[in-house]
């Protein structure tokens, strides 16, 4: 596992590492300017861009705050 603090560090991760095929999003705070998806999901319009990216990549995105949790898919929303 490894955290990674922004969708900008995710995406540059998944361009040098192959073989990445999921990703969670485990809690963005909301800011000014972000649109929610899930419970502790908001993205701005640059990590929503951050995001499409990794979609197209096929990546599958995950929203889940804890592990006990079930997964939100979130390139169904994007």
């Amino acid at each position: 596992m490894v955290v990674l603090g922004n969708t900008a560090e995710t995406l540059a991760l998944v361009e040098k590492v192959p073989g990445i095929s999921a990703i969670n999003y485990g809690g963005l705070p909301q800011k000014e300017g972000a649109r929610q998806f899930g419970k502790a999901i908001y993205l701005t319009e640059e990590e929503i861009a951050h995001s499409r990216a990794l979609k197209e990549k096929g990546i599958r995105l995950e929203m889940r705050q804890v592990p006990a949790h079930s997964a939100e898919l979130l390139n169904d929303q994007l």
